[in-house]
């Protein structure tokens, strides 16, 4: 979506080529290998942006449309005093500066790299009364927060064991949701899960209302497999909150609790056309989901054919969306068309795109055996 929205978009190619000299790098290619390794680049899409010198001035980790919005976040990774490089630089000139230690603290935040994040967040606490009365910007709705508070939810990615004493201590904090994502990573763990679940149970005790945290229970729940009576019952609670409001990620994966237990119903009722009816004019990321959701679940797939539709309407050239509409075709029996579907969307990526390739392969097994989508995947 990335190139096809913005790198390969002729409404940026002049800003692109008179400002990069852009290389695209794979981590399956020699090239994209060293690179991944030496930037320890963690996810894709990864921007990384350097200098003639080859430091790295800084990066941009994911991408969401609108693209105009993503040009000017990387035009931030070029100007001013708050590239990782300037902040580097600021930091080495003077250690003791307490608000370079915090932005680049949220600076490796933002890169997902808490490792090198990690240092920064112990020297905020060190100096805690110092960092209690510094404030920092926090999301875009104009909202701050002190740098103590901040660094102790942060230290939770290397100290998971203070999310209980951090959260008491921070009843009313808008960083709590970072607490119950670090829990949520360590209930998915199998060496962390029995006490995840644990500490979850404990502080659904504290805050049976707590979105956040029903939502990692959820979660958590739909991606083990572990504690899914339990819930489901969570799941029917939460929708019952008059405070609830639909959520791109979790949705879906109520959804799958609802479907793994046998309640269709109620599965189409939090994840079916009443949800998705709002995204049909121009999200075609929630349209793919959705899509998608339902034909690896093999069912509502009238619903998830029209919303794939829509969203090739919409960006006929993103050849991920026929990708999901072949699938859709699939499960829906209609072997034929799903080919000439996906032989489409492998033609878009000039037959280079290997999935597409062994999809088409595997729907004509299908076609061969008179099945309907046994073995699909993604």
């Amino acid at each position: 979506m990335l190139d096809q929205q913005f790198f390969n978009a002729p409404e940026f190619a002049d800003y692109l080529s008179s400002t990069f000299v852009m290389i695209h790098a794979d981590r399956k290619d020699e090239l994209g290998k060293s690179l991944f390794e030496k930037f320890a680049i963690r996810s894709t899409p990864t921007v990384l942006v350097l200098n003639a010198d080859g430091e790295e001035v800084d990066r941009v980790v994911g991408y969401g449309p609108p693209d105009s919005e993503y040009r000017a976040e990387l035009e931030k990774t070029i100007t001013g005093d708050q590239t990782l490089l300037a902040l580097n630089r600021a930091h080495a000139e003077n250690p003791d500066d307490l608000l370079t230690v915090a932005r680049l603290a949220r600076k490796h935040q933002s890169h997902y790299s808490f490792d090198d994040m990690a240092p920064f967040i112990t020297a905020l606490i060190q100096r805690a009364e110092k960092s209690a009365v510094l404030f920092l910007p926090l999301g875009e709705d104009g909202a701050e927060i002190n740098a103590l508070e901040y660094a102790r939810f942060m230290q939770l990615y290397e100290k998971p064991e203070r999310i209980t004493e951090t959260l008491a201590d921070y009843p009313g904090s808008i960083m709590r949701g970072t607490a119950y994502d670090r829990l949520g990573r360590e209930m998915r763990k199998e060496a962390t899960r029995e006490e995840g679940f644990v500490v979850a149970e404990s502080l659904l005790e504290q805050y049976p209302d707590e979105i956040p945290l029903l939502g990692t229970y959820i979660r958590a729940s739909a991606q083990t497999g572990i504690k899914t009576e339990r819930a489901v019952e969570l799941a029917d609670h939460l929708t019952s909150l008059e405070t609830y409001e639909p959520d791109s990620h979790l949705n879906p994966e109520m959804a799958r609790l609802y479907v793994k237990a046998g309640m269709d119903e109620k599965a189409l009722a939090v994840y079916g056309e009443s949800y998705i009816a709002p995204f049909t004019a121009d999200d075609t990321g929630e349209l793919n989901g959705y899509a998608w959701f339902w034909a690896l679940e093999e069912m509502n797939l009238d619903s998830a054919l029209k919303a794939i539709q829509r969203a090739a309407e919409i960006d006929p050239a993103d050849d991920n969306l026929l990708d999901t509409m072949s699938m859709v075709q699939w499960m829906m029996g209609d072997h034929q068309l799903a080919i000439e579907t996906e032989q489409r969307a492998l033609e878009m990526t000039g037959g280079k795109n290997t999935d597409y390739a062994e999809r088409i392969k595997k729907i004509k097994e299908d076609l061969d055996l008179g099945t309907a989508g046994a073995g699909a995947d993604h």
